[in-house]
This record gives structure tokens, sequence and C-alpha cells, in this order.
């Protein structure tokens, strides 16, 4: 009968001898490039350098296939052609195209006592533009900036809100450059059409500001009277937008829902 602190396992077995064959041993790698006696040469060299000289230069690397001509000395090859183009030449600097611009045409001084004409400067802008924009009008181009230049311009009447803004402008002018404007501004349809209605004067001109129009809603009324307040008042036009925005803030139309009036705060 066995005793009860008898283990029942198997004995373990004995381990197959281990063979050195078995173990997966690495390739060693192949070093096929040794270094050249002149390898040392420059190791040496460095090492016995002063510290104020300079190392000699590396050789140049040769590229393969070219023999013993170094790299950096390969021909370039004096042309280039792709496809069907003719040839470029590589060795010949590129020609500048000159580049054709009108010279400038300095203002000419005006007669003495000659009869100060008064120009909207809108149209005359917009003629000036569309002769240098078409071909065979280069003549007006330098009429306009010989006897209209804005050297001889002066401001009569700007923009109450933006002072930048010139509306009408004087300058003096002979009886023929005269004429020989307003031939001009007939033939531009453009600056005819803008002429003849600023021609009319403000009141003519603006159809929304006037109080007294049946057509003005209450939001543009408003808007009016502080324009008119602020333009007054003598402020700049970021001080005239954030007064705006201040004291104004509470009258929106929101949500298309008409005028707002003012709500409370």
């Amino acid at each position: 009968m066995s005793s009860p602190w008898t283990s029942k396992t198997k004995p373990a077995e004995a381990a197959e001898p281990f063979s050195p064959t078995d173990a997966v041993v690495p390739e060693q790698r192949k070093y096929n490039r040794h270094p050249g006696p002149e390898f040392g040469n420059r190791l040496a060299n460095a090492r016995n350098l002063h510290h104020t000289h300079a190392p000699p230069p590396l050789p140049r690397r040769l590229l393969p296939g070219l023999g013993t001509q170094p790299a950096m000395g390969t021909p370039r090859p004096e042309t280039i052609c792709f496809g069907d183009m003719s040839p470029i030449n590589t060795t010949e600097p590129p020609k500048k195209e000159p580049i054709f611009t009108m010279p400038e045409t300095k203002a000419a001084q005006p007669p003495p006592h000659v009869q100060e004409r008064l120009i909207l400067l809108g149209p005359l802008r917009m003629i000036r533009r569309q002769c240098a924009n078409t071909p065979g009008l280069d003549l007006l181009v330098k009429f306009i900036d010989k006897h209209m230049a804005d050297g001889l311009q002066t401001v009569i009447e700007q923009d109450p809100i933006i002072p930048g803004v010139v509306y009408m402008v004087s300058l003096p002018m002979t009886e023929e450059h005269w004429q020989m404007y307003n031939q001009i501004l007939s033939r531009c349809g453009h600056a005819l059409g803008v002429h003849e209605m600023l021609a009319t004067g403000k009141d003519g001109f603006d159809h929304w500001s006037g109080s007294a129009s049946p057509h003005l809603t209450p939001e543009q009324r408003e808007a009016y009277r502080v324009l008119v307040s602020g333009a007054s008042a003598g402020l700049d036009l970021e001080e005239f937008m954030a007064e705006l925005v201040k004291d104004q803030r509470w009258m929106w139309i929101m949500a298309d829902s008409g005028y707002a009036g003012e709500m409370e705060r």
C-alpha cells in the first residue's frame, strides 16, 4: 500500500543534449569595399594639422561608366530639344524681351487767365480707363494726362461723410480743350450716362435721403438723421461708425419683423 505522501507524477524525462549545429547562426555581412591607402593618409594629415590650417579637399566622386571624368566636370549639353520644339542653346544667356510701356505724359502748364471748367471726376476717370484699355486711343490718354492731370485739379465738391470721395473738380482749360473733352464724353456711352445722372445735382440724384419723400421707410429716415448729425459733428468715418454702433445697437431689424424701434435695455 502506498503512502499518501507519495507523488503519483511521472519522473521528468532527461532533456536531449544541445547540439551547436541546431542554433541559427546569423549570416555574416560581407564587405567588399576596402578603404584605400589614401584614407589613412587623410586621417593622419587631419590629425597633424595645425589649428589654423584647413584640411585638404576631398577627391571628387566619379560617376560609374564615365571613366576618370569627375561628376562635377561632366560636359553640359549645348542644346536641349523636346519633341517638335526648336532646339534651345544652353550656352548663351537668355534674351530679355523688351517691355513696351507708354511714356509718361507730363501735365502742361495752362496759359494765364484761362477759364476754370467744372468737371465731374467720376466720368473723367471712366473715360481715362476706357481709353487706356482700348487699342488705338493712346492720343486721348495723352490728352487727358496732359491737360486734365490730377495736379491741375481743384476739389470743388466731395462727400460729406467720406471726404476721400470727390464728386466735382475745377480745371483750367481753354475753349478748344473744353470742346474736345465734351466730344470725347459724348462718344463714351457709360461715362455719359453717369454724367447725366450726376449733372442734375445731389437733390435730383438722391432719391432716398429726403425726409419728405413718401417712399422712405422709418429705417431710412432714422439712418439719414444719424448720418447728418455725425457729419455736422465733424467726426471721421471710424469715429462715426463707432458712435453709430454704440447709440443705435438697440434699433435693429430682427428676424424680418420690420422696424424694431427702441427696445428696452
